[in-house]
């Protein structure tokens, strides 16, 4: 547990990406906001405290499925303090965007709005996408069954003529 217990700053803090709009470490988040890198400056030391109890589930934000509710960040004068839960410990996402929901609430609120609308914007341009893709087969097919319909009437055509030439023989 021991080992498991020191990689958790690393895992909360470090990631130099963001895998989704919660889950992304202060360098990745940082990178992008500089008011968050300048109030993070202001902290002398950074706690993590796991709770035993696992009883931390703090919603932030106005999306409960994009911010992780697994961190409960505080400050106080120069400390930053960041709770989690101890069962958590081996799968846990990158806390910086808690923490911009703490330190810089306005400009996490305006991302996250931001991000909602991105979100919606690709699932109206997937869902128009595969209406489309779905008139498309059914042309496809339609086409498909006139060729096969022209086809069959100039078989049969050919046939009613072989059979009154048969006839009038």
């Amino acid at each position: 547990i021991i080992d498991e217990v020191a990689t958790v700053p690393k895992t909360i803090f470090m990631s130099k990406n963001m895998s989704s709009f919660g889950n992304c470490g202060i360098p990745a988040l940082t990178a992008s906001s500089s008011s968050l890198a300048q109030k993070l400056k202001s902290f002398k030391q950074i706690e993590v405290c796991l709770n035993p109890s696992n009883s931390v589930n703090e919603n932030i934000g106005r999306s409960h499925t994009l911010n992780p509710s697994c961190f409960k960040v505080t400050s106080s004068g120069d400390k930053l303090t960041v709770e989690t839960n101890l069962q958590s410990r081996m799968r846990l996402p990158g806390c910086a965007r808690v923490i911009q929901f703490i330190l810089c609430s306005g400009e996490a609120l305006q991302e996250e709005q931001r991000t909602i609308h991105q979100i919606a914007a690709n699932m109206t341009a997937q869902e128009q996408q595969r209406r489309d893709d779905a008139v498309r087969r059914a042309q496809d097919k339609n086409n498909d069954i006139t060729k096969q319909n022209a086809r069959d009437q100039e078989d049969y055509q050919r046939k009613m003529q072989e059979y009154h030439k048969k006839q009038n023989e």
